[in-house]
Formats: structure tokens, sequence, C-alpha cells
């Protein structure tokens, strides 16, 4: 303005003026470099947390698990054109289409009661359909092709089967792929397939509940951080532009001049250019 002068350490650069090397890194290379930095950030974090989930990727459904050979627990078996083929925990999977259509069988037959629990479900109901074949009612559903898990749920055997069910439709997606205990198991001993306990293992690792809570953990981070969430992911970088852009662009628009950095200090000056009043000339930033 009128009868002010740039202060000592500060350089500004006014409209017009012929862009320097360092003013061309101010507009452009920062907030790109910015940008990127802010990425790169974001996929070491994503990266790092990954490599921690001790589950890695869950093996094929066709072939054994590496595993297998060193550990007892046993997966169940898939018959198809006379050759067993082992499927492990990871795809004992059911939907929420099958669970309903199951619960519907079963309330059709005449010594259905409302009352009845998982328990009661089971005994009644799971192992008189999956006898003799060894798999659970996941697998003995889904034997062409196994379903892979999306979502573990837990469950407590006591309550009540009907409710369970309701409680299903009102939390899970219809796409979703279902780990239940009572429903994933082979729960008959009748030594067509691996017994309960077979199933289960000696460790705690062995068992499905943790290979399936380690294969959902794989699979999250093999998507993406937040993969639930990863197709609004594009925004994070568009934001972080847009917030570059508009912090150095905006004194542009608003005073006219391009802001320069010196003395990690940013300035903008404004020059008056209506008549009669001094203009104070800054020097390019350099």
């Amino acid at each position: 303005r009128a009868g002010l002068a740039p202060q000592k350490g500060r350089r500004l650069l006014c409209m017009g003026e012929p862009l320097s090397p360092s003013s061309l890194c101010v507009l452009v290379i920062w907030p790109v470099a910015s940008v990127l930095i802010l990425l790169l950030v974001f996929v070491l974090c994503v990266t790092r947390r990954g490599d921690s989930c001790d589950g890695g990727a869950a093996p094929p459904y066709s072939v054994a698990s590496r595993e297998a050979a060193v550990e007892t627990a046993r997966p169940q078996l898939v018959k198809r054109g006379g050759e067993a083929i082992e499927v492990w925990p990871s795809h004992w999977g059911i939907n929420l289409r099958q669970c309903k259509a199951f619960l519907a069988e079963c309330q059709a037959d005449p010594s259905w009661k409302r009352s009845h629990n998982l328990y009661e479900l089971v005994d009644q109901y799971v192992k008189p359909k999956t006898a003799g074949s060894g798999m659970g009612l996941a697998l003995f559903m889904n034997q062409e092709e196994p379903l892979e898990v999306s979502v573990m749920v837990s469950h407590a055997w006591s309550e009540n089967a009907e409710d369970f069910f309701r409680t299903l439709e009102l939390t899970v997606h219809p796409d979703e792929v279902l780990f239940i205990c009572a429903l994933s198991l082979y729960q008959c001993s009748d030594g067509c397939g691996p017994s309960i306990a077979e199933q289960l293992g000696a460790k705690a690792k062995e068992s499905p509940f943790h290979r399936v809570l380690q294969h959902l953990c794989a699979r999250g981070w093999r998507d993406g951080a937040l993969w639930r969430w990863g197709e609004h992911l594009w925004m994070l970088s568009a934001l972080c532009a847009l917030l570059a852009m508009t912090l150095l662009m905006g004194p542009v628009m608003t005073s006219g001049c391009m802001p320069a950095v010196s003395d990690w200090t940013i300035v903008c000056f404004h020059p008056q250019e209506d008549a009669g009043e001094e203009t104070v000339k800054a020097k390019p930033f350099r």
C-alpha cells in the first residue's frame, strides 16, 4: 500500500512478474510433493500393518495347508471324481439365503418347536442332514464351490434358534459369507469325517476359530486398510491435493499476489494500482 515498504527479510512476488525457479517450485512442485509424501506415508502404514497379521493369505481350499504337515487339526473333505479334496475352515462358509432356507426347512417339520435352541437344532436337523458326509452343513450345501468366509459369527448354544436366525437377518448383509460354529463344523462323530476334537486341533492356533480370524485379518489387509471403505479411499488423495492448492492459490486469488516464503513466514503483498497512490514494487522471490 502507499507509504509502505516491504519488511526486511521478506520478499514478495506480485502478479505479472516473471516466475523464478524458486517461485515455480513453490507454485507447482511443493503441493505435488506434499501429496506424494502423504500418499507414501499412508501406503507404508498400510503395508506395515498388513505385515503384522500373522495369518497371511489363506490357502486355497483345493490344496492342503502348509501347516497341516505339522499340526494335528484336520480339514473336511469334499469328494470329486473319486478324489478327496481338503477344505480348510476359511471356506466353511454359508450365506444368509442358505440359512433362511435351512430354517424354513426345519420349520416345515411337524416336530419343530419354536422353543428349539441351537443344541436341539443341531441334534435333530443338522446331524441327520449331514450324517455320513464328513462335512458340516455349510460345506455340505456348497461342496461344488466352497464359500470363502467374510464374517465370523459367535453364538450361544442355548439361545433360541429362531431368534438367532432373525438376528442374522437384521445384522448381516445378504452377500456376506458366515462362519457359524453350529453349521460350519462337522457335528457327527460317526467316523465318516473329522471329529470335533480333530477339527479343533491340539493347539489354539490350530482351531477353526483362530484360522478364520487370521484369514479375515489377512483378507482385510490384502484388500487394503479400512477395506469396507476401500472404494472411497480415492477421496483422500483428492482432498490432500485440494487442500494444498487452496492454501497456495487462495492468497493469489484474493490478494492478487503470489505468496512467497521467507524466514518460514508466508507473506502476500497487495499492491494498490489506484491513481494518486504510491505503489511499492517488490522484488521477485529468489
